[in-house]
């Protein structure tokens, strides 16, 4: 396929889901790149906030002012709703800040990513986004936060931001080596599947890590909101992918996301 037939269809199938679309692509071998609404602020990020607080939390395990295997204890007080499971465990657990960061990836747990964020600060989590010139992306509010919410404190990214931090931790300049190959190794235990993975890969292949194509990656999701933006691992090369949604029918989006992902392999693989 020529790049001008993948561009139309592409925009084809983006003026066929009502809403707002933002979607970046790059193929990390032959650095040919795609954009649509690319560099347009999504105010709704949802869970996708989650891997820039986590590359953060590993650059500040790195400068000393944490480190990745404290212990943080489960209070009541830091239970809070949505995705997770800590949520629903006995107060007192201790899990290492390395264990919250697992979780806040692999189930989106929500409890997880609220003590990371007061764990690191919201500030070093700023101050790692200006240094890495990404300060596009604001992760300001912890989640399910109606109090920051009141406060004005905002989340907010875009979709080549997100693409620029999946090509950094693969390509190992975001971080220190080893952090970048760590935090790919958690995108990889992603446990919601349902939208990049969903036309690329089989079911049971996916379960059983058995495909020959691997996918890296982070969802969010919120009424009227989907998203899911990943690194896109094939035998013969690689691409990063970030597709954003607001304002959509979920159901209709998350289809949507499963078949951009898998015209944007076909492309790739050609």
């Amino acid at each position: 396929m020529q790049r001008t037939e993948m561009e139309n269809l592409v925009a084809g199938k983006i003026s066929g889901l009502s809403g707002k679309v933002s979607i970046y692509a790059k193929n990390l071998v032959s650095q040919e790149e795609f954009g649509w609404n690319e560099n347009e602020v999504v105010m709704s990020p949802a869970s996708t906030i989650k891997l820039p607080i986590l590359c953060a939390a590993y650059a500040e395990a790195k400068k000393g002012h944490v480190s990745l295997d404290q212990r943080i204890t489960l209070l009541s007080k830091d239970r809070v709703g949505g995705n997770g499971i800590l949520a629903e465990l006995d107060e007192g657990l201790q899990p290492t800040l390395h264990d919250l960061m697992t979780l806040m990836i692999v189930i989106s747990d929500n409890m997880a990513t609220n003590l990371v964020m007061e764990t690191v600060g919201t500030e070093r989590i700023q101050a790692f986004l200006e240094e890495k010139k990404l300060d596009v992306i604001r992760a300001e509010r912890k989640m399910l936060d109606p109090v920051g919410m009141s406060k004005g404190l905002v989340n907010c990214v875009t979709a080549r931001a997100l693409g620029l931090i999946l090509e950094g931790l693969d390509n190992k300049t975001l971080l220190d080596p080893e952090d970048c190959e760590d935090a790919v190794s958690i995108l990889l235990r992603q446990q919601y599947n349902t939208k990049m993975p969903s036309k690329v890969i089989d079911r049971w292949d996916l379960i059983f890590k058995k495909a020959d194509i691997q996918i890296a990656h982070k969802t969010g999701d919120m009424p009227e909101t989907e998203h899911d933006i990943g690194i896109v691992y094939m035998p013969k090369t690689k691409f990063v992918l970030a597709v954003l949604t607001e304002k959509v029918n979920n159901a209709e989006a998350i289809e949507f996301i499963g078949e951009i992902t898998k015209e944007f392999v076909q492309y790739f693989k050609s």
